[in-house]
């Protein structure tokens, strides 16, 4: 699983502002969605729990309320 540094864009549209935590499913990062500049959570998934031999991380992003 790749690992986000504060500061780093990712996805081309979300700028990392800090690690929230990690646990057995992966880690989640708070992030600005930097087109409509919304606080965001970007969850990145453990490469071992993906299935059908995926080699880069999935993420997904929620809005923060």
């Amino acid at each position: 699983m790749q690992k986000l540094q504060n500061g780093e864009i990712f996805d081309g549209k979300y700028q990392v502002v800090k690690m929230l935590g990690h646990g057995g499913m992966g880690t989640v990062y708070q992030a600005v969605e930097l087109e409509l500049q919304r606080q965001v959570a970007i969850k990145l998934v453990h490469d071992q729990l993906l299935f059908g031999g995926r080699h880069r991380a999935r993420a997904s992003v929620h809005l923060m309320l």
